[in-house]
């Protein structure tokens, strides 16, 4: 995924991970699937339910530049990452 990441921020495209973990298990996902992305914490889930209302996890959010929520996808399958890689080139454009 961070080859991708890479390639996307040269798109103008950010990854912000929001998480309900603890600090300690956030952490070690990241460093395990050796993502460089930001995260924000959010143990009351005032991002993640209140304003996003998550109904499953993952949740992707694809949020345009005008900060317009355009897709919102749960789960992850085989097919998710060329369905990403599709909404951040036409997001970016």
């Amino acid at each position: 995924m961070q080859p991708k990441l890479t390639e996307w921020r040269k798109l103008g495209f950010e990854l912000v991970l929001v998480s309900m973990d603890t600090a300690k298990d956030l952490t070690a996902y990241v460093k395990d699937r050796k993502l460089d992305a930001p995260v924000l914490l959010d143990p009351k889930g005032e991002v993640s339910i209140k304003a996003y209302k998550v109904e499953g996890i993952p949740q992707t959010v694809f949020v345009d530049k005008q900060g317009v929520v355009q897709k919102i996808s749960v789960g992850w399958d085989t097919s998710s990452l060329a369905e990403f890689e599709r909404l951040v080139k036409e997001l970016t454009k």
